[in-house]
């Protein structure tokens, strides 16, 4: 089983961190501990890496598309807004993991 603390602000921690947070300044009180089975952190963590290598693909793919010369101007904006918030997922999914 593994512990994770769920604070009043949303903030979510692995019990190997609960040190860290206890010792910051300021100290919250107001959290909830819960456990998990290891095996569903483990199936989660596994969805959540192939979910990222999709993305990231999806990602590579729109770059590819976005310099075919063939497209017309109009499709290119398209494709490179919609590659921007793919890289804006996947900046953040770095930024967390």
């Amino acid at each position: 089983m593994t512990e994770y603390r769920i604070y009043a602000n949303g903030t979510v921690v692995h019990q190997d961190d609960f040190r860290e947070y206890d010792s910051d300044e300021p100290y919250y009180e107001d959290y909830y501990t819960t456990k998990v089975p290891d095996e569903l952190v483990n199936h989660l963590q596994e969805g959540e890496e192939k979910l990222f290598l999709v993305v990231e693909a999806l990602g590579n793919f729109l770059r590819g598309l976005s310099i075919d010369p063939r497209l017309p101007k109009y499709a290119v904006v398209a494709i490179q807004e919609r590659l921007a918030r793919v890289d804006s997922l996947v900046d953040d999914s770095e930024s967390t993991a």
